[in-house]
């Protein structure tokens, strides 16, 4: 009995390891919808929680904001200047939601200097 409970709680120590470690590797690449990424993070978040270890409301909010692209910066400064305090189910809606607003690509501005030809007369001054 005793080599089947040392078994079973390696598997869980492993499995909470391997959780663990998809969370803290979850990124959005730029350009990728952020909705099935959150997602994925709320049913590791659940996994941790049936396996005995469930993570406290304030660290699964950074682990959620933290890999967002660049272009979530303002999300995130909004965010944590409010002292947002939203379910995982709200923070999903509020991402897609901001989603929605933030630009799908970045614009460039280009500088265009033209040249052109300015004929300067030199006149020589006496002082």
């Amino acid at each position: 009995m005793k080599e089947l409970q040392a078994m079973l709680t390696t598997q869980a120590r492993v499995e909470r390891y391997e959780t663990n470690r998809e969370n803290l590797e979850c990124h959005v690449k730029p350009g990728k919808v952020v909705g099935p990424n959150v997602f994925a993070m709320m049913g590791l978040f659940e996994n941790m929680e049936r396996l005995g270890f469930p993570y406290r409301v304030e660290l699964t909010t950074n682990i959620v904001l933290h890999p967002l692209p660049d272009n979530f910066n303002q999300f995130r400064m909004t965010y944590n200047m409010n002292e947002s305090k939203n379910t995982l189910q709200e923070m999903h809606g509020l991402l897609v939601n901001a989603e929605r607003n933030i630009p799908k690509e970045s614009k460039k501005e280009v500088l265009m200097v033209q040249k052109e030809k300015v004929l300067v007369e030199c006149k020589h001054l006496i002082l």
